[in-house]
């Protein structure tokens, strides 16, 4: 199977609306970008939206930010709306403040001319979005996800994003599959193991809830953020050394999951058909190294 690649316009949205709701954070981040060409367009945006900054969008976006609406859930509003300057809602948003958001939003774009902000730039967005896919096509990405866990989504979908720093994964109404790259996207070889990483995730975090409580005494160990998001990512860092061969830094817990999932999950297909069903075994292993 294929996957849409795509600077989607929503995702660019969200970066602008984010830049001038906190330019200090994003600012650091720009400044980590090397390619001219992603600099330059960034630069483009400042100073085309600069005079925008005001705008009751953005203002509302900081009040949502401050009672808890997160990058994800914000990405996730976002494309399950049609494409700008519609925002037409797909499932029906029962959250009325984020439906006022959304109001302001198409608002924001006719008066900021975000549509002809995009256009004028397709040819910098162009040259970007082929770098990208020069990168990430040293493999079969679909075909390389499917094999290994035993499963598919309905569609794939890669958002390179210029303007909004970090990575994500969303399940899309149609049971897609979207993961979101955020800048800088340009300065790295490993822009491939980063879109692995986020398919990777999309289809061990629902595997992981599956059988949370069988991993559950690996709360005993993790003392930090959220215990079941750094189970995730244990189990996604894992797999992503298997599947790229990458070196990463390995703590014993890691190691321990690599060298399982490569010697019984990979070898014994025919016991463990999908990675979910794998699961459980993980969940065993962690058990038995629990002091």
């Amino acid at each position: 199977m294929s996957y849409e690649l795509l600077i989607d316009p929503r995702i660019e949205l969200i970066g602008v609306i984010e830049y001038f709701a906190d330019p200090i954070t994003s600012d650091k981040v720009f400044k980590t970008v090397s390619n001219p060409i992603e600099r330059e367009y960034q630069q483009r945006m400042i100073s085309h939206f600069e005079k925008y900054k005001e705008h009751p969008a953005v203002g509302f976006y900081k009040t949502l930010k401050q009672n808890g609406l997160t990058p994800e859930t914000t990405i996730r509003l976002l494309l399950y709306h049609s494409q700008v300057p519609y925002l037409f809602s797909q499932p029906v948003i029962q959250n009325q403040k984020h439906l006022e958001w959304i109001q302001l939003l198409r608002g924001w774009v006719e008066e900021t001319k975000f549509i002809f902000f995009l256009e004028k730039n397709q040819s910098a967005l162009n040259q970007i979005l082929d770098r990208v896919e020069l990168q990430i096509s040293q493999a079969p990405l679909c075909d390389v996800i499917e094999l290994f866990f035993g499963e598919y989504r309905k569609s794939y979908h890669i958002y390179p994003s210029p303007l909004k720093p970090g990575n994500y994964n969303v399940f899309l109404p149609n049971q897609g599959l979207a993961v979101i790259i955020g800048c800088p996207l340009l300065n790295e070889e490993t822009l491939y193991n980063r879109v692995i990483f986020e398919f990777a995730y999309g289809f061990i975090k629902p595997a992981v809830d599956l059988n949370w409580t069988l991993l559950q005494p690996l709360e005993a160990i993790f003392k930090t953020r959220g215990k079941r998001e750094v189970v995730y990512e244990l189990i996604t860092q894992s797999v992503l050394s298997i599947l790229t061969a990458q070196s990463l830094e390995k703590n014993a817990l890691m190691q321990s999951i690599i060298t399982l999932i490569s010697q019984e999950f990979q070898h014994r297909r025919e016991i463990y058909p999908t990675f979910a069903s794998f699961i459980p075994r993980i969940a065993e292993l962690t058990r038995e190294l629990l002091p």
